[in-house]
């Protein structure tokens, strides 16, 4: 029982941290471009 809680809560958390690496990854790629967009102007 307690074995089945723990693997529903460590996939939770895989896939909490996952989706907050796409959106640092999203994030980082907005402001690269912004950045370079304000460098090229």
């Amino acid at each position: 029982m307690t074995d089945g809680v723990m693997s529903l809560h460590d996939m939770f958390d895989s896939d909490t941290v996952m989706s907050m690496k796409i959106t640092k990854k999203f994030l980082g790629a907005v402001q690269y471009r912004l950045e370079s967009s304000t460098k090229s102007i």
